[in-house]
């Protein structure tokens, strides 16, 4: 029996990310992000920090819960193993990006950009998305679920 396009779309899964465990975790020294450094096991909850920039920030192993991330500017931006739950990335620009089994649940992502990045293993799930855009951003594995765009 062959099966249709329609059963491959609802047995496709996105590999979900390696997260922090709680004796590994940090939290952000500062709390800003600096450019050219390397945050591994980081968890934040309930932080502000809108309206940052960096460039070739590298974030892994990271659980990040409420965080405020508006207007936040990221130049050769790398996320891998991370999950964002109930965060506000509204009209962040996210340039260069390499996602890679980062988990979206909740966020906020009305006018976020994706510019020119690459993005493997993401999954969107109950997001708001007005004004979107994912321009010359690749996508691979990626799934969008309960979305609004």
């Amino acid at each position: 029996m062959i099966s249709s396009n329609r059963d491959k779309i609802r047995d496709f899964q996105v590999e979900s990310p390696l997260l922090p465990s709680p004796e590994s975790a940090h939290s952000l020294d500062g709390g800003e992000f600096t450019s050219e450094r390397r945050y591994s096991n980081l968890v934040l909850s309930n932080a502000d920090l809108s309206g940052q920039s960096a460039n070739n920030v590298v974030i892994e192993n990271a659980s990040l819960t409420g965080v405020m991330m508006s207007d936040m500017k990221f130049n050769k931006f790398r996320i891998r193993d991370a999950r964002f739950e109930k965060c506000d990335l509204s009209n962040a620009k996210w340039s260069k990006a390499l996602l890679s089994r980062l988990e979206l649940v909740g966020c906020r992502i009305t006018g976020l950009r994706l510019v020119d990045g690459k993005a493997l293993d993401l999954r969107f799930e109950r997001c708001k998305g007005n004004s979107a855009q994912f321009t010359g951003t690749t996508f691979k594995d990626t799934r969008f679920e309960d979305c609004i765009f």
